[in-house]
């Protein structure tokens, strides 16, 4: 999957300190069966940081 860090501080609930992102999405493997593959394109990985930002805040899963 590719790397992709917030620069910018922000709070948010899966976001860290160090501007790691928890999304699904980038993971290599995740439980719920939405981790990256070869198949996905830039335009997802956009269509998900987009979705993180205005309607998946997981206050139950949170990294931060």
């Amino acid at each position: 999957p590719p790397k992709v860090k917030c620069e910018t501080r922000i709070w948010h609930p899966n976001i860290n300190e160090d501007g790691d992102i928890c999304l699904s999405l980038l993971r290599e493997s995740s439980i719920d069966g939405l981790g990256w593959a070869p198949t996905r394109t830039l335009k997802d990985v956009v269509w998900g940081l987009n979705s993180l930002f205005t309607d998946l805040l997981n206050f139950d899963d949170p990294l931060n």
